[in-house]
């Protein structure tokens, strides 16, 4: 058995000491913040519990079946699929046609259109996304789709799905994400996802492993092949394996000696979370955009998220590559406006994130991901930039699974 390194407590780390610590090895996690997590966060402001935006775990996703495997139960609740969702299409909102029933209602489509929205359906249910990870997702819906007004709706739901802005996205990153969304849903978590991580960190600990917070590691070297970790210039500690779950540019300042990560664009978003005390149109908890890289939706319809009466908001702006922020705050707000007329008479507390990281690589047409097992010995990497498989948290417990198998 091994002794190992993990530097980094969120997902990724955690999930990753807990497959190391039960098969007996001694685990050790470094987390520079005071609190495990990462962006797996949630923040407690007068009673209404925030993630770091607007979080969903796809419940066939990589994460959801490892965690099952693990024993690990996350409990929430499934966003109704329902003929109340909304999208805006040149500036009116129109029903999301989402169901039978909202495709005969949606004003979006017309005539002809809502027969081609079902096949496309079906035929996205049936494509091979494996063998399109060289194409790009505009191509690819201009080959199979002869209708702007679907396409759009198309892409938007690709944002929703994918959280990226990008042309150059993968139809196979777009596909992947569509099918588990139109397929199995997503859950959003009780108590935010710091129910997820407090559960991994319980079992890490049962298993034998040690969780250190508010560590800064200064510097990392290899010393006869074994990674040595340095917190301080007199305290450092020497491994026989070490995973790094850190952002790719925490990576390279660390460990200079790795080879470049090339081509990499993260995905932002501006993420608006509000706390309510009601909703003016309660039905309507859910909504996408069309015409601009919109989302909203009211988590408390699904998940426990507040310790008094009141909802949860979550509304996000995807951000393009390089794009700003700047007016993103006043465009959520209209949206929103748009939405729950006289909202604001009904807030009571919020937290504004305008560049959250989504992911540190957007999955974009021909871009391959760096390996699990770099070029250092015994040095393994994971997280959401990592690997071949799965994407945002599906991709860090992907690359997680297998770096604690190669290691």
């Amino acid at each position: 058995m091994s002794n190992i390194a993990i530097i980094g407590g969120g997902v990724a780390g955690l999930t990753a000491a807990l497959l190391l610590a039960r098969d007996g090895n001694s685990v050790t996690v470094y987390e520079q913040a005071n609190a495990l997590g990462g962006r797996g966060r949630t923040r407690t402001m007068d009673g209404f519990q925030f993630n770091m935006g607007g979080h969903a775990l796809y419940r066939n996703g990589h994460a959801a079946r490892a965690m099952a495997e693990l024993g690990i139960e996350l409990t929430g609740g499934v966003p109704p699929s329902n003929h109340h969702g909304r999208i805006r299409m040149d500036g009116t909102l129109e029903v999301l046609p989402a169901t039978p029933r909202a495709i005969m209602q949606s004003g979006g489509l017309r005539g002809m259109e809502k027969l081609s929205w079902l096949n496309i359906l079906q035929k996205i249910m049936r494509a091979d996304a494996e063998s399109v990870h060289d194409v790009c997702w505009d191509a690819w819906l201009a080959e199979h789709v002869s209708s702007e007004r679907v396409q759009a709706i198309l892409l938007a739901l690709t944002r929703l799905t994918s959280y990226v802005n990008h042309p150059d996205l993968s139809a196979r990153a777009a596909l992947m994400q569509l099918k588990m969304a139109l397929k199995d849903n997503v859950l959003y978590l009780n108590g935010g996802w710091a129910q997820w991580v407090d559960k991994l960190a319980v079992a890490v600990r049962d298993a034998g492993g040690t969780l250190l917070c508010g560590q800064r590691i200064s510097g990392i070297e290899l010393i006869d092949n074994r990674p040595k970790i340095h917190l301080t210039p007199t305290n450092s500690s020497t491994y026989d394996k070490l995973l790094l779950t850190t952002p790719p540019a925490t990576i390279h300042q660390l460990l200079p000696d790795l080879p470049d990560f090339p081509n990499m664009q993260p995905v932002r978003a501006a993420c608006l979370n509000l706390g309510l005390r009601q909703l003016p149109i309660p039905e309507r908890s859910f909504a996408i955009a069309s015409d601009a890289p919109l989302y909203y939706s009211v988590h408390t319809h699904s998940a426990r998220l507040t310790e008094r009466s009141g909802e949860v908001v979550h509304l996000m702006k995807y951000l393009g590559a390089d794009e700003s922020a700047e007016g993103a705050l006043e465009e959520l707000e209209t949206f929103f406006d748009q939405l729950q007329p006289n909202w604001r008479q009904h807030e009571i507390t919020r937290q504004y994130l305008p560049t959250m990281t989504v992911m540190h690589a957007a999955p974009l047409a021909g871009l391959h991901r760096p390996s699990v097992q770099t070029a250092l010995p015994n040095v393994f990497l994971a997280g959401d930039w990592v690997g071949h498989e799965g994407l945002l948290v599906d991709a860090s417990v992907a690359s997680a699974r297998r770096a604690a198998e190669l290691m």
